[in-house]
């Protein structure tokens, strides 16, 4: 995602930069809650927990 908005900074108008930001921002912070609400209304297993500590790794490191 990062790589395809980073292609399309040079052809996006100006005008539109202050708007996208702000929905790429709500769009994290959707996630965001997302996987807080899931890891507070779920009892994980072993090896889901870790895989959900791995999903939320990658999650901040993309962001």
């Amino acid at each position: 995602v990062s790589a395809a908005m980073n292609e399309l900074k040079p052809c996006a108008p100006l005008s539109l930069k202050h708007v996208l930001a702000q929905e790429v921002v709500k769009g994290l912070q959707a996630v965001s809650d997302s996987l807080v609400r899931y890891n507070a209304m779920r009892m994980l297993r072993g090896n889901e927990s870790s895989l959900f500590l791995s999903l939320c790794q990658a999650f901040i490191e993309v962001t």
